[in-house]
């Protein structure tokens, strides 16, 4: 059973979570391998995981640490249980059942959106010219510094475009900063604190302007785009309205892109760790081997740092990765080289973005 430092793999699957717990308790119950007031706090439990389906992923994993505290009073419970986490991940397996997020292909292998702290970032002001460069293309940046918190942000703005029918839709603030895991106060509303870090991320991505030339088979593609999302608050009907640029309407709509299971990536605590989840979705084989400094470079590490640095920070996003069942245990860096394997198929191309359009009931 995972505890606080070991989210389950697929956060928020109640209806797996149910089955898996009801089978539980019947086998225990049958075998009188429970005590009487155990089943009932099971059962207690129990009930509140049918209410998740429709409840907070917080509420659960409280009552999955109560799961884990009756584990830890009996024995005979935990060996009924071993195997939850395990069986829980073979059921996040199904990708079409995740939820469902995406960045164009090019983009994931290489981006402007790189593994910085927040407290490292330039002033939204600060507007530079930058090249990122790698084996998959090269993007010619102008404006500011965007981290991975940018990066959530445009993977949230393009599902909500692609559900609106690919064209400006409108929200609000407070909607935004739901889908990207921000907490409300206790009178229900989001701090001003909230509200004006998602403004600085809009603008980071609004005034985020670049020309990418990226490698696709044996040819190029190129573009200049003059900026990622255009957005404006319109004070008349008081919503916030987001427009996606043209380019990504050509790259979604020939069906370029990638699928970010978004559960996945939320659970992930390093912003290396999510580069790397995004980069490795990116692939079509779920194994492969890649140099690890080129590797540091195409997902916009530091490469001032010491080469030991580098190495080391990749190795605990890779413990991250696989904590959270994305890469298999025997994903490893040897001699420099990282050979990765993906525990299960990512959803990509046309029939990802029609899921989109069109989620099953």
């Amino acid at each position: 059973m995972t505890d606080k430092k070991n989210p389950p793999a697929c956060r928020g699957r109640g209806e797996e979570k149910v089955k898996l717990l009801t089978d539980i308790t019947t086998t225990s119950s049958q075998k009188n391998q429970v005590k009487e007031r155990q089943s009932e706090e099971l059962s207690e439990i129990l009930s509140r995981l049918e209410s998740k389906i429709v409840r907070s992923d917080e509420e659960v994993d409280k009552w999955e640490r109560e799961l884990g505290r009756l584990m830890a009073e009996s024995p005979v419970t935990a060996s009924v249980i071993k195997n939850f986490d395990r069986n829980i991940k073979e059921a996040a397996k199904k990708p079409e059942q995740l939820p469902l997020g995406l960045l164009p292909t090019d983009f994931c292998r290489t981006t402007f959106c790189r593994p910085i702290a927040r407290q490292e970032k330039r002033p939204v002001n600060d507007i530079k010219q930058e090249v990122f460069e790698g084996p998959w293309g090269r993007i010619e940046y102008y404006g500011p510094d965007c981290a991975m918190q940018e990066e959530d942000l445009l993977i949230t703005i393009i599902r909500k475009w692609i559900e609106n029918g690919m064209k400006e839709f409108g929200c609000q603030y407070a909607e935004l900063l739901d889908e990207l895991g921000y907490k409300r106060q206790k009178d229900g509303k989001h701090s001003t604190r909230n509200r004006r870090t998602l403004k600085e991320m809009l603008m980071r991505l609004g005034l985020a302007a670049f020309r990418c030339i990226f490698s696709r088979g044996k040819g190029k593609t190129s573009g200049l785009v003059t900026h990622a999302i255009s957005f404006n608050w319109d004070d008349k009907e008081k919503i916030l309205k987001i427009d996606v640029n043209k380019w990504f309407v050509g790259t979604i709509g020939r069906g370029f892109v990638t699928g970010i299971d978004i559960r996945e990536r939320k659970a992930l605590r390093g912003d290396i760790a999510k580069a790397l989840h995004r980069f490795l979705s990116s692939h079509n084989d779920s194994e492969g081997h890649i140099n690890v400094f080129v590797l540091a470079q195409v997902i916009g590490m530091n490469m001032k740092q010491p080469a030991w640095k580098i190495r080391q920070l990749l190795k605990l996003a890779i413990r991250e990765l696989k904590r959270i069942g994305f890469l298999q245990e025997k994903s490893r860096i040897k001699d420099d080289v990282l050979h990765w394997h993906r525990a299960h198929k990512v959803l990509g191309g046309p029939k990802l973005v029609t899921a989109i359009q069109a989620p099953e009931e």
